[in-house]
């Protein structure tokens, strides 16, 4: 929290038609107005690309803490 980065894992379930994904945006444009920055991943992110899924949250975990 203090580097104020967040992972969300999106499901097609979940963020599957219309108005999931207006509600997703309206959400996502909240997010970042905090001044947070989201990290999407997917089942494949998890299942196939973990170490690169874990290096796309340390590049912006390592900007985060260079921020003053």
């Amino acid at each position: 929290p203090d580097a104020m980065v967040a992972a969300e894992y999106e499901s097609v379930d979940f963020h599957a038609g219309r108005e999931a994904m207006f509600r997703d945006k309206q959400r996502l444009a909240g997010i970042q107005e905090a001044g947070w920055i989201l990290v999407p991943m997917v089942v494949a992110d998890v299942r196939r690309t973990p170490a690169r899924l874990c290096e796309r949250i340390r590049v912006h975990l390592d900007r985060a803490s260079r921020l003053p």
